[in-house]
């Protein structure tokens, strides 16, 4: 059953999603956004939504120490594994489920803009979204310390989640958000989020997004902020699992706003990422910066495309934007495409891309000192990685994303024989 009673509000909300969906379709490659990403195998399956999960998955390793804590198993929230008991005053952090079902007004004004919604997994996930947080931070409130909202997927297989995720920074607000997938006991299915993030004047928001599920799962994010005038926001994006991976971050800066936007994408064997970034530069006098890397090894692709547009009344704008990418394999692929729109004339924007294999020369100079074949490898390639990882500020998320990727990066990304 999903949350908002009939004849509410939110069930002619989930009636507008349900139509949107039906009028838009799933894209296909004749669309531009998803001219490198077929959908031929999600659409080749058939999802329901879960069942609340009897057995809790083992969470050692997945849990963020010393946070507040926020946990859905299956798309639910689990209260019973939760810590949000000692929130500052002015911090109101809830089920999203809970605040559907009491039909919070609040929230009307967060969905008013779905009936024109153009991005048919929004519309999915505003028809069918079955729980989530709703973050309300007043003015001036800092969080003492990082939030995590943990979302655990438990055993079964061909199950759907539509998580929707809703971030209210009031003026001068602080706060570290750690959004992280996980699936400890593997499995089979589509995990389908929406996170809306709106920052008042001065807000300061770190948004750091792990994806580390199983990689036979689907998964389909969106990200969208809109950051007020003198606000900053910091989007620092981990894609590590799924067989099908998307992530979209669209980003919003009023004047004088500010937004770096990382990214580390890793896949092996037949995985296929998909990352699209834009930012609207809408008014004068503000910074963006963006830097996305990939690491790709067997057949895996990954597709990388990264949108800039500046008004032309955004004056003073300095925006600049890379992808970089270190190919393992002849094999794997990349698609980048690194955007600049610019129509302002006082502006000050860059952006570029890369692609490579590991340095021979640096690969050299490793055995020289000593270390063999697969030494050398790892170590530049953790390096490459590691660059991204240190720019994240808190020293618990850091530390938390190092685990993580050295779950990931060592089996699987390096070679376990050197090359002929």
């Amino acid at each position: 059953m999903l949350p908002g009673a009939a004849g509410t509000w939110v069930a002619e909300l989930r009636r507008t999603g349900i139509d949107r969906f039906a009028t838009l379709g799933l894209p296909t490659t004749r669309h531009e956004a998803w001219k490198y990403t077929r959908l031929t195998a999600l659409e080749r399956r058939t999802f329901a939504l879960p069942e609340a999960a009897a057995d809790v998955p083992e969470l050692d390793g997945v849990q963020l120490a010393g946070a507040y804590r926020m946990v859905f198993v299956n798309g639910r929230f689990r209260a019973d594994l939760s810590d949000i008991d000692r929130l500052p005053a002015g911090a109101r952090i809830a089920s999203l489920a809970t605040a559907l079902e009491e039909g919070d007004p609040a929230l009307q004004a967060v969905f008013a803009a779905t009936a024109e919604e153009e991005d048919p997994f929004v519309a999915l996930n505003t028809a069918y979204m079955g729980d989530g947080v709703l973050i309300d931070l007043a003015d001036d409130c800092v969080l003492d310390a990082p939030l995590q909202l943990l979302f655990v997927a438990g055993a079964g297989e061909d199950y759907v989640t539509h998580v929707r995720n809703i971030v209210v920074a009031g003026a001068h607000s602080q706060a570290t958000l750690v959004e992280a997938y996980v699936a400890p006991d593997g499995g089979s299915y589509f995990t389908n989020t929406c996170t809306d993030l709106s920052l008042a004047p001065g807000a300061r928001i770190d948004h750091v997004r792990l994806q580390d599920e199983d990689q036979s799962a689907f998964h389909i994010g969106r990200v969208r902020a809109d950051i007020g005038r003198d606000a900053g926001y910091r989007s620092q994006v981990f894609s590590l699992g799924a067989q099908l991976s998307r992530v979209d971050i669209n980003v919003r800066l009023a004047t004088g706003a500010e937004c770096d936007l990382d990214g580390l994408y890793l896949a092996s064997k037949r995985q296929h990422v998909d990352h699209q970034t834009r930012v609207d530069h809408a008014e004068p006098h503000a910074r963006s910066s963006e830097l996305y890397k990939g690491i790709l090894d067997d057949a895996a692709r990954a597709v990388f495309s990264g949108t800039v547009v500046v008004r032309e009344d955004a004056q003073k704008t300095d925006a600049t934007q890379m992808n970089r990418n270190l190919l393992l394999s002849p094999r794997a692929e990349i698609d980048t495409r690194p955007q600049l729109v610019i129509y302002a004339d006082d502006v000050k924007c860059a952006h570029g891309a890369t692609v490579g294999q590991l340095d021979p020369v640096e690969m050299f100079y490793l055995r020289s000192r000593g270390l063999d074949e697969i030494e050398a490898r790892q170590l530049l390639i953790h390096g490459f990685a590691n660059d991204l990882v240190d720019r994240v500020a808190n020293d618990a998320v850091r530390d938390f994303v190092y685990r993580r990727l050295d779950a990931r990066l060592p089996g699987r990304m390096i070679a376990t024989e050197a090359p002929a």
